[in-house]
C-alpha cells in the first residue's frame, strides 16, 4: 500500500466528518484572510506560506502555519483556506515531535471531554489493484458557536498507520 494514499484518504475523511473548538480558533476567525490570519497569530508565531498542491486537505490550500502548546504538547498549526486563498476554513494540529495517534486523542478527551467518538471504514486501494478495508476512528466535539473539532486515526485492522488528524472547522 502507499502510504500517500492512505494519507490523501485520511485528509479526505477529514472533511466529511465533523472536525471543534471555541467559536473561531484561538485568535483567529473563520473567514479571514492570510494576511489577517498572520496578524492575528502573532502570539502563536504565524507566518504565510506557499501553496503546495500536495500539502493541501480536498482543494483547502494551506497557506500559513504557526506554534501552539496544548496539555504541554508543541504542534505546528496549519491553515487551510479556500481554493481562492482569501478565507480561513480549516485549522489542523501536527505535533512538531512524532507522537502515537492513540496519545493524540487521549490529550483531546483531556482537553475537550469524551466528545462523541465513531468509526467509518473505506475500502481503499493499495496501489498494486489490491483493496483492503481501513477502519478511521473519529471522535468529534461541538464548541461555542457550533464550531467542530475532531481527531481522526486511520487503521488497518487492529494495526495503527500512524496517520491521524485534529482539526478545527466553523459549525453549519
Amino acid at each position: 500500500m502507499k502510504f500517500r494514499n492512505l494519507v490523501a484518504a485520511a485528509a479526505m475523511a477529514a472533511l466529511l466528518v465533523p472536525g471543534v473548538a471555541q467559536a473561531n480558533w484561538k485568535t483567529t476567525k473563520w473567514g479571514q484572510s492570510v494576511d489577517d490570519v498572520v496578524k492575528a497569530g502573532k502570539q502563536f508565531k504565524v507566518k504565510r506560506i506557499a501553496d503546495v498542491e500536495k500539502d493541501r486537505v480536498g482543494n483547502k490550500q494551506r497557506l500559513a502555519v504557526g506554534e501552539v502548546t496544548e496539555g504541554g504538547v508543541k504542534f505546528q498549526v496549519q491553515f487551510y483556506f479556500t481554493p481562492d486563498g482569501k478565507s480561513l476554513q480549516l485549522v489542523r494540529y501536527e505535533p512538531v515531535e512524532k507522537m502515537n495517534c492513540f496519545d493524540q486523542e487521549k490529550l483531546a478527551v483531556k482537553l475537550y471531554g469524551e466528545g462523541k467518538p465513531h468509526d467509518e471504514v473505506e475500502k481503499i486501494d493499495g496501489g498494486n489493484g489490491q483493496m483492503f478495508d481501513v477502519n478511521f476512528h473519529m471522535r468529534d466535539w461541538v464548541g461555542d458557536g457550533s464550531d467542530m473539532v475532531g481527531t481522526l486515526h486511520a487503521l488497518i485492522g487492529t494495526e495503527t498507520t500512524d496517520v491521524c488528524t485534529w482539526t478545527f472547522e466553523p459549525g453549519n
